[in-house]
């Protein structure tokens, strides 16, 4: 798969977080009661769960196969991984993305990494998933 494919996919990901976001918490302003509110969450739920999918493909098909590969990366998706990295923990986007690092099972750098590590430099690390 070519870098901008990959990129493509990583931006689709960071949209469709930014869509479960929103779905997740709708207005309340336009709800008049109880039921309404139930048919809300319903129909949204229903959104999140296909958007949930599209966004485990794109972990299941790129960021675990790279998690195995043996050694360090190649430059170019060291930094693809990089901007995707930045994509997901910019301060100005947690708001919208809802991303939580724990989930992933991130870890700090502050902690030393392994010698041959797959990607040294990369900011926040995955420790398995």
């Amino acid at each position: 798969m070519q870098q901008d494919d990959i990129m493509k996919l990583f931006l689709d990901y960071v949209d469709r977080m930014k869509q479960i976001r929103v779905l997740s918490t709708p207005a309340l302003e336009d709800i008049s009661d109880s039921n309404q509110y139930g048919a809300v969450l319903k129909e949204n739920f229903s959104k999140i769960g296909v958007l949930a999918r599209e966004n485990g493909a794109v972990i299941n098909e790129i960021i675990k196969p790279l998690m195995k590969t043996e050694g360090e990366l190649p430059q170019e998706m060291q930094e693809l991984l990089l901007r995707f990295d930045e994509m997901l923990v910019r301060e100005d986007n947690f708001a919208e993305v809802d991303f939580h690092l724990s989930d992933w099972g991130f870890r700090s750098t502050h902690r030393p990494m392994p010698r041959g590590s797959w990607l040294p430099e990369f900011p926040v690390l995955f420790s398995a998933c």
